[in-house]
């Protein structure tokens, strides 16, 4: 929706409107349901709400900004592009501004802003930030975490936002330490050498041996419990408080194809001979042990006989990138393009690359039953009421990434994931589009996997994830190994 259809939608409601002077009686009124009233009621001005996705955040951190500066205070929020795009945040600011009949002086921004944020203590005192999808700042060392930090130290005050405060781990919380004045990120490896337990694992992809934390002594449980939960709000899941249909997840999977399979050989190759040659030396070596035949196209591009470019087998990250899109890629099209037309229901299909989406609209074009819409902006997805009323089914197409936040699509119940992303904030936030308020129906998840490939090592690396992220959330802190290791640890390991 774009600010012009914005605005005309709420052209009348803006006629009647008297704007009237703010007052924190106005929030007895609020319509906020009990326990989003019980969450503003416990936080205090600078504050970290850590909620289901579909539980209402925002509004409850726009009450908290009403309440803490009575709207005397510029609002500025920093969410990522796609929610500023979708005008998300400019839609419920309009809603509170309708129902209070005030008017709030507010701008947003994105998460790049923060990179070159300008040092100007006396303009940022004017302003109460609100950063959503917090989760994006927690990398102290990252220059979206260290603008986080430069303007939590300038601003009137602020409220951070996110389903997953910590997807990846305990190290996820010393920026939220630093922000909120408990501990200073420079201070936490001190901190962690003092505390914390360790143990010596063995690298399987480099051999080396390194020290991997373990655990933590229970004093400093205890320290990194209360700070953290000094500052945070306790973690609301939509079970706890929305009433909300049942969803599971199924598994589906399928043979490798031959890409797949000649791939994998390549990064066994290059996991063995990356680090004794380069350029032409390299090359050589993985077509030769993985029995490679090179070939030209018509365009005189060099690539492997089954397709793939050999540019594809030069670093480990681009094999990964290789095997994710081709493990099992057309057979995964042709199921999704059976499942859509034996189903009844909305459908969201989830993809990474560009070259899944071509195939998936090549495919869908030509024999869907149903709208197939694909996501480049939010101008382009219907809403729940249009869906209401019209008939024919709909068929959401959405790269992850950009549509992993901010769209609200519970008026579909069928999830499927054509190939997996190993961000575990990402895949939980992605979650949240349809399994949220106002979902009626059962939602069913679809993990679509080639047996035995990435991907259903990366479906096994978000669910151990998962846990960790409990397990801090509940503070039981001990790490995990899958967790902790790096792509390149995992990426190719039996």
């Amino acid at each position: 929706m774009t600010q012009n259809k914005l605005k005309k939608r709420f052209a009348t409601e803006d006629l009647i409107r008297e704007i009237v002077p703010f007052n924190r009686e106005m929030l007895e009124n609020s319509f906020l349901y009990g326990f989003q009233k019980e969450l503003l009621d416990k936080g205090a001005k600078n504050w970290l709400y850590r909620t289901d996705t579909g539980t209402g955040k925002t509004f409850v951190a726009l009450h908290h900004f009403l309440r803490e500066t009575e709207n005397k205070k510029k609002l500025l929020v920093v969410c990522p592009k796609s929610k500023i795009k979708e005008l998300g945040w400019d839609y419920e600011i309009r809603q509170m501004e309708l129902h209070y009949k005030i008017s709030i002086d507010y701008e947003t921004i994105t998460y790049g802003k923060l990179r070159n944020l300008p040092i100007a203590p006396t303009k940022w005192s004017e302003y109460f930030v609100i950063i959503d999808e917090c989760h994006n700042i927690k990398n102290g060392e990252s220059q979206q975490g260290k603008g986080a930090m430069l303007l939590a130290s300038m601003c009137a005050g602020f409220v951070l936002l996110s389903a997953t405060p910590v997807p990846q781990g305990y190290e996820d919380m010393f920026n939220y330490f630093a922000m909120f004045k408990k501990m200073s990120y420079q201070k936490h490896w001190e901190f962690r050498q003092k505390y914390g337990i360790f143990k010596p694992v063995v690298n399987k992809y480099n051999k080396r041996t390194y020290d991997v934390l373990d655990g933590w002594r229970e004093e400093g449980e205890i320290i990194m419990k209360e700070m953290f939960t000094s500052f945070s709000s306790y973690p609301l899941k939509k079970d706890e408080c929305l009433d909300l249909p049942d969803m599971i997840v199924k598994k589906v999977l399928f043979s490798p194809s031959s890409e797949y399979k000649y791939l994998e050989k390549a990064g066994k190759a290059l996991l063995k001979f990356e680090r004794n040659g380069s350029g032409v030396e390299m090359f050589e070596s993985i077509t030769s042990v993985a029995k490679f035949k090179i070939k030209e196209d018509s365009k005189g591009f060099t690539k492997l006989d089954t397709g793939v470019p050999l540019s594809y087998i030069d670093s480990i990250g681009k094999l990964s990138y290789a095997m994710r899109l081709y493990s099992a890629l057309s057979d995964k099209a042709e199921w999704i393009d059976e499942f859509i037309n034996d189903t009844e229901n909305n459908v969201i299909v989830f993809y990474n690359y560009n070259a899944e989406l071509k195939i998936l609209q090549e495919m869908l074009s030509q024999h869907a039953k149903k709208d197939v819409l694909s996501v480049y902006t939010v101008d382009t997805l219907p809403d729940t009421e249009t869906v209401a009323k019209d008939k024919r089914q709909k068929v959401i197409l959405v790269q992850i990434m950009k549509g992993g936040a901010a769209l609200n699509l519970q008026y579909c119940n069928e999830v499927i994931y054509l190939s997996p992303d190993y961000r575990y904030g990402q895949y939980e936030q992605s979650l949240g589009r349809a399994y949220r308020n106002g979902q009626k129906k059962k939602v069913t998840v679809y993990h679509l996997a080639a047996e035995g490939s990435i991907d259903e090592r990366i479906y096994a690396v978000l669910e151990e994830r998962a846990n960790v992220a409990r397990d801090i959330e509940n503070f039981n802190l001990k790490d995990s190994d899958i967790a902790m290791s790096s792509v390149s640890d995992w990426l190719f390991l039996k």
